[in-house]
C-alpha cells in the first residue's frame, strides 16, 4: 500500500491521506526476452527467431519501425488475441567477431510508452 497526504489552506482545512493499494502490472511481456544471444551463425544463413509479446492491455497498438534498405534482417508482427508475435528474419552476412541487430517496436497505444526495444547479438564464422 502506498499513503498520499493532501493538505488544504481552506478554513477548515484538514489533511487527506489516499491509500492506494495494487498490483503494477508491465504493460508488455516479452518471451523469450527482449535481448538474445544467438550463438555462431554461418556466413550467408539464414535464421529466424521469435518472440511472443503478451499485453496486459488489450487495447494496445504496437508499431514496426522503419528499417533502413540495407537492414540485414527483417520483421514481421502479427496481432492474436492478447498477445503479439514478432518474427525476426536475420541474414548472416560476412565472416566477423561480434555481429547484431538492433531496433524498437513502438507502443501506438496507450500514449506515453516508451519503444520497445531489441538485440540480438552473436558473431558470425566461415561456413
Amino acid at each position: 500500500a502506498k499513503n498520499i497526504y493532501i493538505e488544504s489552506d481552506a478554513a477548515l482545512g484538514k489533511n487527506i491521506k489516499l491509500t492506494l493499494k495494487g498490483n503494477a502490472v508491465a504493460l508488455l511481456k516479452v518471451e523469450p526476452s527482449n535481448f538474445i544471444y544467438m550463438g555462431a551463425l554461418k556466413a550467408g544463413s539464414k535464421s529466424v527467431w521469435e518472440f511472443k509479446i503478451s499485453c496486459s492491455n488489450p487495447e494496445t497498438e504496437l508499431a514496426l519501425p522503419v528499417l533502413p534498405e540495407n537492414a540485414p534482417y527483417s520483421l514481421k508482427l502479427e496481432r492474436f488475441q492478447g498477445y503479439y508475435q514478432l518474427t525476426v528474419d536475420v541474414q548472416a552476412g560476412a565472416p566477423s567477431d561480434f555481429f547484431s541487430v538492433e531496433f524498437q517496436l513502438s507502443v501506438a497505444k496507450p500514449d506515453g510508452w516508451k519503444p520497445v526495444q531489441f538485440k540480438l547479438a552473436g558473431r558470425i564464422v566461415k561456413e
